[in-house]
Protein backbone atom coordinates (compact mmCIF):
# COMPACT_ATOMS: atom_id res chain seq x y z
CA UNK A 1 0.00 0.00 0.00
CA UNK A 2 1.14 3.57 -0.68
CA UNK A 3 2.53 4.95 2.57
CA UNK A 4 0.82 8.31 2.06
CA UNK A 5 -1.68 8.39 4.90
CA UNK A 6 -3.94 10.84 3.06
CA UNK A 7 -4.24 8.34 0.23
CA UNK A 8 -4.91 5.59 2.77
CA UNK A 9 -7.63 7.68 4.39
CA UNK A 10 -9.11 8.50 0.96
CA UNK A 11 -9.43 4.82 0.09
CA UNK A 12 -10.90 3.89 3.47
CA UNK A 13 -13.37 6.76 3.46
CA UNK A 14 -14.56 5.92 -0.04
CA UNK A 15 -15.26 2.34 1.04
CA UNK A 16 -16.95 3.59 4.20
CA UNK A 17 -19.30 5.92 2.33
CA UNK A 18 -20.20 3.31 -0.30
CA UNK A 19 -20.96 0.66 2.29
CA UNK A 20 -23.01 2.81 4.65
CA UNK A 21 -25.02 4.36 1.80
CA UNK A 22 -26.02 0.91 0.58
CA UNK A 23 -26.80 -0.33 4.10
CA UNK A 24 -29.04 2.66 4.83
CA UNK A 25 -30.98 2.10 1.61
CA UNK A 26 -31.41 -1.63 2.24
CA UNK A 27 -32.50 -1.26 5.85
CA UNK A 28 -34.89 1.63 5.23
CA UNK A 29 -36.32 -0.12 2.17
CA UNK A 30 -37.06 -3.16 4.31
CA UNK A 31 -39.32 -0.96 6.46
CA UNK A 32 -40.72 1.68 4.11
CA UNK A 33 -40.48 -0.09 0.75
CA UNK A 34 -40.41 2.26 -2.23
CA UNK A 35 -41.00 5.22 0.12
CA UNK A 36 -37.69 4.70 1.92
CA UNK A 37 -36.33 8.05 0.67
CA UNK A 38 -39.35 10.21 1.51
CA UNK A 39 -40.17 8.47 4.80
CA UNK A 40 -36.74 7.31 5.93
CA UNK A 41 -34.18 9.85 4.75
CA UNK A 42 -35.80 13.28 4.40
CA UNK A 43 -37.60 13.39 7.80
CA UNK A 44 -34.29 12.61 9.55
CA UNK A 45 -32.53 15.67 8.14
CA UNK A 46 -32.97 19.40 8.84
CA UNK A 47 -35.51 20.96 6.47
CA UNK A 48 -32.90 22.97 4.55
CA UNK A 49 -30.68 19.91 4.06
CA UNK A 50 -33.64 17.81 2.95
CA UNK A 51 -34.69 20.45 0.44
CA UNK A 52 -31.18 20.59 -1.03
CA UNK A 53 -31.21 16.82 -1.41
CA UNK A 54 -34.59 16.96 -3.13
CA UNK A 55 -33.34 19.63 -5.55
CA UNK A 56 -30.18 17.65 -6.23
CA UNK A 57 -32.20 14.47 -6.82
CA UNK A 58 -34.46 16.26 -9.30
CA UNK A 59 -31.50 17.80 -11.14
CA UNK A 60 -29.51 14.57 -11.31
CA UNK A 61 -32.53 12.46 -12.32
CA UNK A 62 -33.01 14.64 -15.38
CA UNK A 63 -29.40 13.99 -16.37
CA UNK A 64 -29.17 10.35 -15.24
CA UNK A 65 -32.58 8.62 -15.50
CA UNK A 66 -31.29 5.55 -13.64
CA UNK A 67 -29.93 7.51 -10.67
CA UNK A 68 -29.75 5.59 -7.37
CA UNK A 69 -30.92 8.03 -4.70
CA UNK A 70 -28.68 6.57 -1.98
CA UNK A 71 -25.61 7.79 -3.91
CA UNK A 72 -26.63 11.36 -3.00
CA UNK A 73 -26.21 10.70 0.71
CA UNK A 74 -23.23 12.33 2.36
CA UNK A 75 -21.35 11.10 5.44
CA UNK A 76 -22.84 14.06 7.34
CA UNK A 77 -26.30 12.49 6.89
CA UNK A 78 -25.47 9.05 8.29
CA UNK A 79 -25.66 9.77 12.02
CA UNK A 80 -28.99 11.62 11.82
CA UNK A 81 -30.64 8.86 9.78
CA UNK A 82 -29.42 6.11 12.13
CA UNK A 83 -30.56 8.09 15.20
CA UNK A 84 -33.99 8.81 13.72
CA UNK A 85 -34.68 5.15 12.87
CA UNK A 86 -32.56 3.45 15.52
CA UNK A 87 -35.31 1.38 17.12
CA UNK A 88 -36.94 0.32 13.88
CA UNK A 89 -33.97 -0.30 11.60
CA UNK A 90 -30.59 -0.12 13.32
CA UNK A 91 -30.84 -1.37 16.90
CA UNK A 92 -29.36 -4.76 15.98
CA UNK A 93 -26.29 -3.05 14.53
CA UNK A 94 -25.86 -0.29 17.13
CA UNK A 95 -27.20 -1.16 20.57
CA UNK A 96 -26.15 2.25 21.95
CA UNK A 97 -27.74 4.94 19.76
CA UNK A 98 -26.02 7.99 21.33
CA UNK A 99 -22.61 6.33 21.05
CA UNK A 100 -23.23 5.41 17.42
CA UNK A 101 -24.30 8.98 16.64
CA UNK A 102 -21.15 10.37 18.27
CA UNK A 103 -18.99 7.98 16.25
CA UNK A 104 -20.55 9.21 13.00
CA UNK A 105 -19.90 12.80 14.13
CA UNK A 106 -16.30 12.00 15.07
CA UNK A 107 -15.69 10.52 11.63
CA UNK A 108 -17.12 13.67 10.09
CA UNK A 109 -14.54 15.71 12.00
CA UNK A 110 -11.80 13.36 10.80
CA UNK A 111 -13.05 13.68 7.22
CA UNK A 112 -12.95 17.47 7.49
CA UNK A 113 -9.35 17.39 8.69
CA UNK A 114 -8.41 15.12 5.79
CA UNK A 115 -10.30 17.30 3.28
CA UNK A 116 -8.36 20.39 4.37
CA UNK A 117 -5.06 18.53 3.97
CA UNK A 118 -4.12 18.92 7.62
CA UNK A 119 -1.32 16.60 8.82
CA UNK A 120 -2.48 13.08 9.62
CA UNK A 121 -0.08 10.55 11.14
CA UNK A 122 -0.35 6.81 10.41
CA UNK A 123 -1.58 6.26 13.98
CA UNK A 124 -4.30 8.86 13.54
CA UNK A 125 -5.36 7.48 10.17
CA UNK A 126 -5.45 4.03 11.72
CA UNK A 127 -7.83 5.23 14.44
CA UNK A 128 -10.25 6.67 11.90
CA UNK A 129 -10.01 3.59 9.66
CA UNK A 130 -10.73 1.24 12.57
CA UNK A 131 -13.83 3.25 13.49
CA UNK A 132 -15.00 3.06 9.87
CA UNK A 133 -14.35 -0.69 9.90
CA UNK A 134 -16.37 -1.13 13.10
CA UNK A 135 -19.36 0.75 11.67
CA UNK A 136 -19.22 -1.21 8.41
CA UNK A 137 -18.87 -4.46 10.32
CA UNK A 138 -21.90 -3.60 12.47
CA UNK A 139 -23.89 -3.01 9.29
CA UNK A 140 -22.51 -6.24 7.74
CA UNK A 141 -20.91 -4.44 4.80
CA UNK A 142 -18.21 -6.34 2.90
CA UNK A 143 -16.18 -3.11 2.65
CA UNK A 144 -15.17 -3.73 6.28
CA UNK A 145 -12.97 -6.62 5.12
CA UNK A 146 -11.17 -4.41 2.58
CA UNK A 147 -10.45 -1.76 5.20
CA UNK A 148 -9.21 -4.42 7.61
CA UNK A 149 -6.77 -5.65 4.98
CA UNK A 150 -5.48 -2.12 4.30
CA UNK A 151 -5.09 -1.49 8.03
CA UNK A 152 -2.60 -4.34 8.23
CA UNK A 153 -0.28 -2.35 5.99
CA UNK A 154 -0.45 0.97 7.83
CA UNK A 155 -0.16 -0.58 11.29
CA UNK A 156 3.61 -0.85 10.98
CA UNK A 157 4.09 2.77 9.90
CA UNK A 158 5.81 5.12 12.43
CA UNK A 159 3.68 7.42 14.54
CA UNK A 160 2.76 8.23 18.10
CA UNK A 161 0.00 5.83 19.15
CA UNK A 162 -1.28 8.42 21.61
CA UNK A 163 -2.01 10.95 18.85
CA UNK A 164 -5.72 11.63 18.64
CA UNK A 165 -7.30 12.40 15.31
CA UNK A 166 -10.86 12.12 16.44
CA UNK A 167 -12.20 14.86 18.75
CA UNK A 168 -13.52 13.95 22.20
CA UNK A 169 -17.14 13.02 22.55
CA UNK A 170 -18.61 16.45 23.17
CA UNK A 171 -21.97 17.97 23.93
CA UNK A 172 -22.76 19.03 20.36
CA UNK A 173 -23.40 15.47 19.24
CA UNK A 174 -25.72 14.85 22.18
CA UNK A 175 -27.61 18.06 21.43
CA UNK A 176 -28.11 17.03 17.81
CA UNK A 177 -29.32 13.61 18.91
CA UNK A 178 -31.84 15.10 21.29
CA UNK A 179 -33.20 17.25 18.47
CA UNK A 180 -33.50 14.14 16.31
CA UNK A 181 -35.42 12.26 18.98
CA UNK A 182 -36.89 14.75 21.49
CA UNK A 183 -37.99 13.32 24.83
CA UNK A 184 -41.60 13.80 25.80
CA UNK A 185 -42.70 15.08 29.21
CA UNK A 186 -43.91 11.58 30.09
CA UNK A 187 -40.56 10.11 29.17
CA UNK A 188 -38.77 12.67 31.36
CA UNK A 189 -40.99 11.74 34.31
CA UNK A 190 -40.34 8.06 33.64
CA UNK A 191 -36.58 8.66 33.62
CA UNK A 192 -36.82 10.59 36.89
CA UNK A 193 -38.67 7.79 38.64
CA UNK A 194 -36.32 5.25 37.05
CA UNK A 195 -33.31 7.03 38.53
CA UNK A 196 -34.54 6.52 42.10
CA UNK A 197 -33.80 2.79 42.07
CA UNK A 198 -30.01 2.72 42.50
CA UNK A 199 -27.37 0.14 43.22
CA UNK A 200 -23.88 0.42 44.72
CA UNK A 201 -21.35 -2.38 44.83
CA UNK A 202 -17.98 -3.03 46.39
CA UNK A 203 -15.70 -5.94 45.52
CA UNK A 204 -13.19 -7.43 47.96
CA UNK A 205 -10.80 -10.08 46.64
CA UNK A 206 -10.44 -12.62 49.42
CA UNK A 207 -8.26 -15.58 50.29
CA UNK A 208 -11.26 -17.90 50.13
CA UNK A 209 -10.74 -20.88 47.85
CA UNK A 210 -13.59 -22.93 46.40
CA UNK A 211 -12.96 -25.73 43.93
CA UNK A 212 -9.32 -24.57 43.60
CA UNK A 213 -10.47 -21.13 42.50
CA UNK A 214 -9.88 -17.80 44.20
CA UNK A 215 -13.14 -16.22 45.30
CA UNK A 216 -14.30 -12.64 45.68
CA UNK A 217 -16.80 -11.00 48.00
CA UNK A 218 -19.22 -8.51 46.51
CA UNK A 219 -21.07 -6.15 48.86
CA UNK A 220 -24.21 -4.71 47.28
CA UNK A 221 -26.43 -1.89 48.53
CA UNK A 222 -29.74 -1.17 46.81
CA UNK A 223 -31.38 2.19 47.54
CA UNK A 224 -34.65 3.91 46.87
CA UNK A 225 -33.44 7.52 46.66
CA UNK A 226 -36.90 8.98 46.00
CA UNK A 227 -37.85 11.83 48.35
CA UNK A 228 -40.39 10.96 51.01
CA UNK A 229 -42.97 13.41 49.70
CA UNK A 230 -46.68 13.43 48.88
CA UNK A 231 -45.91 15.04 45.54
CA UNK A 232 -45.34 12.84 42.50
CA UNK A 233 -43.05 11.10 41.92
CA UNK A 234 -43.02 9.70 45.43
CA UNK A 235 -41.96 6.20 44.45
CA UNK A 236 -42.54 3.17 46.65
CA UNK A 237 -41.07 0.14 44.87
CA UNK A 238 -42.70 -3.27 45.19
CA UNK A 239 -41.31 -6.70 44.32
CA UNK A 240 -37.69 -5.53 44.19
CA UNK A 241 -35.33 -8.20 42.86
CA UNK A 242 -31.60 -8.54 42.25
CA UNK A 243 -30.23 -10.76 39.51
CA UNK A 244 -26.75 -11.34 38.07
CA UNK A 245 -27.38 -13.06 34.72
CA UNK A 246 -25.02 -15.94 34.01
CA UNK A 247 -23.46 -15.98 37.48
CA UNK A 248 -23.58 -19.14 39.58
CA UNK A 249 -23.20 -18.66 43.32
CA UNK A 250 -21.26 -21.24 45.31
CA UNK A 251 -23.50 -22.77 47.97
CA UNK A 252 -20.61 -22.98 50.40
CA UNK A 253 -20.46 -19.24 50.98
CA UNK A 254 -23.90 -17.91 49.96
CA UNK A 255 -27.29 -18.03 51.59
CA UNK A 256 -29.02 -16.83 48.42
CA UNK A 257 -30.05 -18.17 45.07
CA UNK A 258 -30.33 -15.89 42.07
CA UNK A 259 -32.48 -13.99 41.42
CA UNK A 260 -32.89 -12.69 44.98
CA UNK A 261 -36.33 -11.38 46.00
CA UNK A 262 -35.99 -8.38 48.31
CA UNK A 263 -39.61 -7.36 48.78
CA UNK A 264 -40.61 -3.71 49.03
CA UNK A 265 -38.34 -0.68 49.03
CA UNK A 266 -39.84 2.51 50.47
CA UNK A 267 -38.42 6.01 49.86
CA UNK A 268 -35.08 6.32 51.62
CA UNK A 269 -34.90 2.59 52.38
CA UNK A 270 -31.86 0.40 51.58
CA UNK A 271 -31.18 -3.33 51.27
CA UNK A 272 -27.65 -4.77 51.78
CA UNK A 273 -26.44 -8.10 50.40
CA UNK A 274 -23.09 -9.87 50.52
CA UNK A 275 -22.29 -12.46 47.85
CA UNK A 276 -19.27 -14.65 47.16
CA UNK A 277 -18.34 -15.90 43.68
CA UNK A 278 -15.28 -17.15 41.77
CA UNK A 279 -12.94 -14.24 41.07
CA UNK A 280 -12.81 -14.95 37.33
CA UNK A 281 -16.59 -14.73 37.22
CA UNK A 282 -16.27 -11.01 38.01
CA UNK A 283 -15.63 -10.52 34.29
CA UNK A 284 -19.30 -11.08 33.45
CA UNK A 285 -20.85 -9.66 36.63
CA UNK A 286 -23.83 -7.59 35.53
CA UNK A 287 -26.00 -6.52 38.46
CA UNK A 288 -29.64 -6.03 37.51
CA UNK A 289 -32.03 -4.60 40.11
CA UNK A 290 -35.70 -4.31 39.21
CA UNK A 291 -38.89 -3.13 40.88
CA UNK A 292 -42.42 -1.97 40.17
CA UNK A 293 -44.35 0.96 41.61
CA UNK A 294 -47.81 -0.53 41.47
CA UNK A 295 -49.36 -3.87 42.35
CA UNK A 296 -50.13 -4.70 38.73
CA UNK A 297 -46.50 -4.04 37.77
CA UNK A 298 -47.65 -1.68 35.05
CA UNK A 299 -44.82 0.70 35.81
CA UNK A 300 -41.69 -1.41 36.12
CA UNK A 301 -38.15 -0.10 36.45
CA UNK A 302 -34.78 -1.70 36.07
CA UNK A 303 -31.21 -0.56 36.60
CA UNK A 304 -28.09 -2.40 35.43
CA UNK A 305 -24.68 -1.78 36.98
CA UNK A 306 -21.29 -3.19 36.03
CA UNK A 307 -17.99 -3.51 37.83
CA UNK A 308 -15.44 -0.83 36.97
CA UNK A 309 -12.31 -1.55 34.97
CA UNK A 310 -10.23 -0.76 38.04
CA UNK A 311 -11.87 -3.61 39.94
CA UNK A 312 -11.64 -6.29 37.24
CA UNK A 313 -8.68 -5.08 35.20
CA UNK A 314 -6.60 -8.16 36.05
CA UNK A 315 -9.40 -10.52 35.01
CA UNK A 316 -10.03 -8.49 31.85
CA UNK A 317 -6.36 -8.61 30.93
CA UNK A 318 -6.20 -12.38 31.49
CA UNK A 319 -9.28 -13.00 29.35
CA UNK A 320 -8.10 -10.62 26.61
CA UNK A 321 -4.70 -12.35 26.48
CA UNK A 322 -6.29 -15.80 26.23
CA UNK A 323 -8.73 -14.61 23.57
CA UNK A 324 -5.90 -13.05 21.57
CA UNK A 325 -4.00 -16.33 21.56
CA UNK A 326 -7.01 -18.13 20.06
CA UNK A 327 -7.00 -15.61 17.16
CA UNK A 328 -10.37 -16.55 15.70
CA UNK A 329 -10.39 -14.04 12.88
CA UNK A 330 -6.86 -14.97 11.81
CA UNK A 331 -8.00 -18.56 11.30
CA UNK A 332 -11.06 -17.47 9.34
CA UNK A 333 -8.97 -15.13 7.19
CA UNK A 334 -6.47 -17.91 6.47
CA UNK A 335 -9.26 -19.97 4.93
CA UNK A 336 -10.44 -17.05 2.80
CA UNK A 337 -6.89 -16.34 1.67
CA UNK A 338 -6.55 -19.93 0.53
CA UNK A 339 -9.71 -19.56 -1.54
CA UNK A 340 -8.19 -16.72 -3.58
CA UNK A 341 -5.96 -19.27 -5.32
CA UNK A 342 -8.98 -20.88 -7.01
CA UNK A 343 -9.17 -20.18 -10.77
CA UNK A 344 -11.26 -21.69 -13.59
CA UNK A 345 -8.17 -23.07 -15.36
CA UNK A 346 -6.70 -24.91 -12.37
CA UNK A 347 -5.06 -28.24 -13.04
CA UNK A 348 -6.30 -31.38 -11.31
CA UNK A 349 -3.24 -31.50 -9.06
CA UNK A 350 -3.88 -27.92 -7.96
CA UNK A 351 -7.53 -28.69 -7.23
CA UNK A 352 -6.49 -31.63 -5.06
CA UNK A 353 -3.99 -29.43 -3.22
CA UNK A 354 -6.56 -26.70 -2.53
CA UNK A 355 -9.12 -29.21 -1.28
CA UNK A 356 -6.55 -30.78 1.03
CA UNK A 357 -5.60 -27.33 2.31
CA UNK A 358 -9.25 -26.55 3.05
CA UNK A 359 -9.59 -29.84 4.94
CA UNK A 360 -6.60 -28.96 7.13
CA UNK A 361 -7.80 -25.40 7.71
CA UNK A 362 -11.27 -26.65 8.58
CA UNK A 363 -9.72 -28.84 11.26
CA UNK A 364 -7.99 -25.73 12.57
CA UNK A 365 -11.36 -23.96 12.84
CA UNK A 366 -12.69 -26.88 14.91
CA UNK A 367 -9.67 -26.57 17.20
CA UNK A 368 -10.49 -22.87 17.72
CA UNK A 369 -13.98 -23.89 18.81
CA UNK A 370 -12.49 -26.28 21.37
CA UNK A 371 -10.22 -23.56 22.73
CA UNK A 372 -13.17 -21.18 23.04
CA UNK A 373 -15.08 -23.87 24.94
CA UNK A 374 -12.24 -24.21 27.44
CA UNK A 375 -12.10 -20.43 27.87
CA UNK A 376 -15.87 -20.36 28.39
CA UNK A 377 -15.55 -22.90 31.19
CA UNK A 378 -12.53 -21.23 32.80
CA UNK A 379 -14.25 -17.83 33.11
CA UNK A 380 -17.78 -19.15 33.88
CA UNK A 381 -19.21 -17.04 31.07
CA UNK A 382 -22.69 -18.49 31.42
CA UNK A 383 -25.47 -18.59 28.86
CA UNK A 384 -27.25 -15.53 30.22
CA UNK A 385 -24.36 -13.08 30.41
CA UNK A 386 -23.76 -10.62 27.59
CA UNK A 387 -20.17 -11.81 27.11
CA UNK A 388 -21.24 -15.45 27.22
CA UNK A 389 -23.82 -14.80 24.50
CA UNK A 390 -21.24 -13.07 22.30
CA UNK A 391 -18.77 -15.95 22.68
CA UNK A 392 -21.49 -18.42 21.73
CA UNK A 393 -22.26 -16.35 18.66
CA UNK A 394 -18.63 -16.84 17.64
CA UNK A 395 -18.91 -20.60 18.18
CA UNK A 396 -22.09 -20.82 16.09
CA UNK A 397 -20.47 -18.68 13.38
CA UNK A 398 -17.51 -21.10 13.25
CA UNK A 399 -19.89 -24.07 12.94
CA UNK A 400 -21.62 -22.30 10.06
CA UNK A 401 -18.24 -21.38 8.58
CA UNK A 402 -17.05 -24.99 8.41
CA UNK A 403 -20.38 -26.03 6.94
CA UNK A 404 -19.85 -23.50 4.14
CA UNK A 405 -16.25 -24.72 3.70
CA UNK A 406 -17.65 -28.21 3.09
CA UNK A 407 -20.04 -26.78 0.47
CA UNK A 408 -17.11 -24.96 -1.14
CA UNK A 409 -15.06 -28.15 -1.17
CA UNK A 410 -17.86 -29.97 -2.98
CA UNK A 411 -18.24 -27.11 -5.46
CA UNK A 412 -14.52 -27.16 -6.22
CA UNK A 413 -14.68 -30.91 -6.76
CA UNK A 414 -17.47 -30.47 -9.31
CA UNK A 415 -15.84 -27.30 -10.77
CA UNK A 416 -19.16 -25.49 -10.36
CA UNK A 417 -18.06 -21.82 -10.56
CA UNK A 418 -21.50 -20.47 -9.56
CA UNK A 419 -21.53 -22.56 -6.38
CA UNK A 420 -17.93 -21.62 -5.65
CA UNK A 421 -18.76 -17.93 -5.96
CA UNK A 422 -21.81 -18.27 -3.70
CA UNK A 423 -19.87 -20.22 -1.07
CA UNK A 424 -17.10 -17.60 -1.02
CA UNK A 425 -19.68 -14.83 -0.60
CA UNK A 426 -21.30 -16.73 2.28
CA UNK A 427 -17.92 -17.21 3.97
CA UNK A 428 -17.16 -13.51 3.71
CA UNK A 429 -20.47 -12.68 5.39
CA UNK A 430 -19.65 -15.07 8.22
CA UNK A 431 -16.26 -13.39 8.58
CA UNK A 432 -18.07 -10.08 8.96
CA UNK A 433 -20.19 -11.65 11.70
CA UNK A 434 -17.04 -12.85 13.47
CA UNK A 435 -15.48 -9.38 13.23
CA UNK A 436 -18.64 -7.80 14.55
CA UNK A 437 -18.81 -10.05 17.60
CA UNK A 438 -15.06 -9.68 18.26
CA UNK A 439 -15.57 -5.89 18.31
CA UNK A 440 -18.27 -6.39 20.95
CA UNK A 441 -15.99 -8.67 23.01
CA UNK A 442 -13.14 -6.17 22.75
CA UNK A 443 -15.49 -3.45 23.94
CA UNK A 444 -16.24 -5.48 27.07
CA UNK A 445 -12.70 -6.55 27.90
CA UNK A 446 -10.61 -3.61 26.64
CA UNK A 447 -8.99 -1.70 29.49
CA UNK A 448 -7.84 1.09 27.17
Amino acid sequence: MDHDTHLFFTRCHWLYVQGVRRALRERLSAIYGADWWSRGVLPALPAAVGQRLENEAARMSSQEPGLELHTLLDASHFGRIVAQHHRTAFEDAFSDSPRAFRNFVRLMAARNRWAHLQPISPAQAGQAADLMRQILTALRCAEALEIADMMQNIADQPGDATEELLPPEGESADADLERADPASALRQLWQQAHSYLTLEKEVVLSSLISGRQECAKVNIRIHNTAPDSKDWPCVHFTAVRLNIPGVQLTREYNRHRLPIALGELAPGQMHEIELTLPAKQLLIAEFVVSGAVDVGKLFQFQQTAYLTDEVISAVQAEFAASWSVIAVNDAVKEVLDAITTITPDMKLADVVQVRQSLTNLSAGIDEKRNQIGLLDTEFHLGRESFLGQRVREIVLALVDFNSKVSELDAAIGSTDLALISQAVSDLQQIQLSVLRVEDAIRGITDNG
